[in-house]
């Protein structure tokens, strides 16, 4: 949705710019994504043969909790890294560095809310994870809506685009 709204508000130019730091952020969703790939069979297994949820509390907060202390220090070097990378790569993109940056940050919030997702999954839950994704995705476009129409452009669009992710970590791992 940002995206259609970046070109019916900028232009493709800031479209590839925005992109940039998408594509950022989203390397780091390889790692929790690979992780939660490997257990959640593990997490369906324990509680199909306890069917208690109290079972999963390992798999939940075990992986969260590292995820949470490791994420940051990739997170921090490709950070770093941003403004070199472009500015070698795509001279004519530096405008992406400020929104790339933001976008890298942001990413963390979405990243350990993945294991939470899957255990509300795993347990029969999926009504809780889906309310939390739609209402993430209502503030996501009407907050994107209006910094458009302010003018605040990418960088406000990459800032407003954390508060979703951030308000949906939250609502899942408080509801777990």
């Amino acid at each position: 949705i940002d995206r259609v709204l970046i070109l019916a508000f900028l232009n493709p130019t800031h479209l590839g710019y925005y992109a940039i730091g998408l594509t950022a952020a989203s390397v780091l969703g390889i790692i929790p994504g690979v992780a939660g790939e490997i257990l959640y069979p593990r997490f369906a297994e324990r509680y199909g043969a306890t069917n208690s949820p109290s079972q999963l509390k390992e798999y939940v907060l075990t992986p969260t909790y590292l995820l949470a202390h490791l994420l940051p220090v990739f997170q921090g070097t490709i950070y770093l890294l941003i403004p070199y990378v472009i500015l070698a790569a795509l001279p004519k993109y530096a405008l992406a560095i400020r929104p790339a940056r933001i976008l890298v940050i942001g990413s963390f919030f979405f990243a350990v809310a993945g294991f939470a997702s899957d255990f509300l999954n795993t347990i029969n839950k999926q009504a809780m994870n889906l309310m939390a994704q739609i209402a993430s995705l209502a503030i996501a476009v009407s907050s994107t809506y209006a910094v458009l129409r302010l003018g605040w452009g990418i960088q406000g669009i990459a800032l407003v685009t954390v508060l979703p992710s951030l308000l949906y970590s939250i609502a899942l791992l408080g509801y777990v």
